[in-house]
């Protein structure tokens, strides 16, 4: 019941969020034979900002990158803060910022047992 609940929740915070740099909520599926509970999210194709900074095989982002992504990254916070009620980011952090193929900072909000 929990875990019906958070999708229900997230569903619903996904819907309310309309911001360039938050990651668009393209659909969601719920199967009750078998069980069964999805979300499809928009394709960001250069990964996330922490495959970019972490891991060595992964291109290095420029200046000019970094910047985009921390400028989208803070827009899109600050939106989020000004809705009525506000929606806070549980836990952001570089595993949660994915890169659209120029760059863009997509923030997403997936973490489902934290609300819980």
């Amino acid at each position: 019941m929990h875990s019906e609940t958070a999708f229900r929740k997230k569903i619903d915070t996904f819907s309310r969020v309309n911001h360039k740099n938050f990651v668009n909520l393209i659909g969601y599926c719920e199967e009750d034979e078998p069980f069964t509970r999805m979300m499809v999210f928009e394709y960001t194709p250069n990964g996330t900002l922490f495959e970019h900074l972490h891991v060595e095989e992964a291109d290095h982002l420029d200046w000019p990158a970094r910047m985009r992504t921390v400028m989208g990254t803070m827009y899109c916070l600050q939106y989020m803060h000004e809705l009525n009620p506000p929606v806070p980011h549980c836990n952001l952090n570089s595993k949660s910022i994915f890169l659209t193929d120029d760059y863009a900072a997509k923030i997403t909000e997936i973490d489902f047992w934290s609300d819980y």
